[in-house]
């Protein structure tokens, strides 16, 4: 090769070399991986570019200047990353209130190219300064609302002196709080060190301009390019639970086993399950005086009222379950007579494995969709329906997503318009509705009932919750409404998932059955036994038997 060919050769070797690594392992990402293919991607990108940059700097005698000036950027990439994560593992905490995670990603994003590039140029030192501080306290914000969130943890640990706050927000224990305080801290304080410290100045010699120019683009690049599949965080822990991958490929042990058998005929007909959100007993008593859909219930005969109700009361250590609804309603699914780890579903059925095997319709409405990590096991288990819609804060175009619990409205027209195009089989269906309900930050009221709720001057708590339960016991009776407007409707059942101290033996929560006049005529002794079983204390784990029962199912393992 000439001499000219062989300098001109060296000259791009480096860059030539890192764009075929980059390729060849954003290929075999995206093999292996699949869903994280961007994330890998860019991940890739990051390290060839990181990779580059140094061994630019020890051949162009900038190491130390690039050493500062990688570390700020390595910093904001992990404080992005962690917000993110945050938002992913603790969605009621302050970073909710703040940013979201993914604005503040590209938000950093912008700044961090911004001020690369501005380095490598001929901008003013004190313009670097101002892009380099207010990206670091951008990223600050948010982990010092994750830190005083900690703090008030630990405070409420070591009043209680408990090892764990699962009546708070989840099963964090004493180490997790620790260990997530102890990261964010160290996160935030190099922050402040880097937001402080003197930046030193750029000098590159004639000719390297441009290459740095590359190195910064390509940084930036690789960044952009994790953030093309939404929740990079997200998309990558979904698929690093061990019990998430054994659910995606679990068979149904009804028939891919002979442990068990299942008989009854089932009564033909419709039959639903609405599980709410953090109704509680004692609050929904205390309201009865408003003359409530539910205190009206209590003097028809087709109700059965379960007055002595509890629902799950302890959290699981691991499993791949974090919030308290998603253990709870997972529970309530699969046939354990008590409460049972989520790895207890991997040999032993679930409701949803039951009407598979007794050719059963079923569909389901749930407000936990794919972006929800916290509840993946209970996303798999329902999303065996023969039809699924899930209605989140995104879904009708975003219409709801500040009106909160209002999108429970659109419930009773989704309903009906499944009925219209035929996706229930009237002969036998089972239908699992999960409404938003009265989460305590997504109870915006409609401004008529706000003031009609003032009118009747209803009690006032800490989070509204009064006039949240008032509302939403208009919602559930416009659904309960609709169900029953269906000939072929035979049974609907009512659970809250858990009350708002997620569960425990002091903690009733609200339960109650309708039943048709066809089927208590096909099962004359039914609402005998349910109301035997509602008279006695009730733990919803029980729930899997109960349906089975009101759609006369046994199944028995041998």
């Amino acid at each position: 090769m000439p001499d000219g060919q062989t300098s001109q050769f060296k000259k791009f070797r480096m860059p030539l070399t890192v764009a075929a690594g980059i390729a060849v392992l954003t290929a075999l990402s995206a093999l292996l991986f699949r869903f994280n293919w961007a994330w890998l991607g860019g991940l890739f990108i990051l390290l060839a570019a990181f990779v580059w940059w140094l061994i630019s700097a020890r051949q162009d005698g900038v190491m130390k200047t690039t050493l500062i000036h990688m570390s700020i950027f390595i910093l904001a990439a992990a404080g992005c990353t962690w917000y993110l994560a945050c938002n992913v593992f603790m969605p009621a905490c302050a970073a909710d209130i703040i940013f979201s995670g993914i604005f503040m990603l590209l938000t950093d994003l912008m700044l961090l190219s911004l001020y690369f590039l501005l380095l490598s140029g001929k901008a003013p030192l004190w313009l670097c300064h101002v892009i380099r501080i207010l990206m670091t306290w951008l990223l600050l914000l948010p982990l010092l609302g994750f830190i005083s969130f900690d703090l008030r943890k630990m405070l409420i640990i070591a009043n209680t002196l408990e090892m764990t706050v699962g009546k708070f927000v989840s099963d964090y224990n004493i180490s997790r709080c620790l260990n997530s305080f102890a990261i964010k801290s160290l996160i935030a304080a190099a922050g402040v060190f880097m937001a402080l410290m003197p930046l030193p100045p750029v000098k590159f010699a004639p000719g390297q301009t441009k290459k740095y120019r590359s190195i910064f683009l390509l940084l930036a690049g690789g960044m952009v390019v994790m953030s093309l599949n939404g929740n990079p965080v997200c998309k990558l822990m979904l698929f690093q639970s061990p019990l998430d991958k054994a659910m995606l490929t679990r068979q149904n042990p009804l028939i891919a086993t002979n442990d068990y058998t299942v008989t009854g005929k089932t009564t033909p007909g419709i039959y639903f399950l609405i599980v709410g959100e953090s109704y509680d007993y004692e609050r929904a008593e205390n309201l009865r005086k408003y003359k409530t859909f539910y205190d009206r219930i209590h003097s028809q005969d087709d109700y059965v009222i379960f007055t002595n109700t509890y629902s799950v009361p302890l959290l699981p250590d691991g499993g791949g379950i974090v919030g308290g609804s998603q253990y709870a309603v997972t529970n309530m699914l699969h046939n354990a007579s008590e409460p049972k780890d989520p790895e207890y579903l991997l040999d032993n059925p679930h409701l949803f494995d039951v009407m598979e095997y007794c050719k059963v319709t079923t569909l389901t409405l749930s407000n936990f969709g794919p972006n929800r990590i916290y509840s993946n096991v209970q996303r798999h288990i329902t999303e065996k329906a023969d039809h699924l819609m899930i209605t989140d804060r995104d879904s009708f175009g975003g219409k709801y997503r500040r009106l909160g619990f209002q999108i429970d409205n659109e419930i009773p027209g989704i309903i009906q318009n499944w009925y219209d195009q035929g996706k229930f089989n009237k002969e036998k269906s089972f239908m699992f509705i999960q409404p938003l309900g009265t989460h305590f930050d997504d109870m915006p009221l409609p401004e008529e009932y706000a003031r009609k709720y003032d009118r009747w001057d209803v009690p006032k708590d800490s989070e509204g919750r009064n006039r949240g339960y008032l509302y939403f016991d208009v919602m559930l009776e416009n659904m309960i409404r609709k169900m029953q407007s269906f000939p072929e409707t035979r049974a609907i059942i009512f659970c809250s998932d858990h009350s708002w101290n997620r569960g425990g033996d002091d903690d009733k929560i609200v339960m109650f059955i309708w039943l048709s006049e066809e089927l208590r005529k096909a099962q004359p002794d039914l609402q005998k036994r349910l109301q035997d079983m509602a008279n006695n204390k009730f733990n919803n784990v029980e729930m899997y038997s109960l349906i089975l029962d009101i759609m006369n199912i046994q199944v028995v393992k041998k």
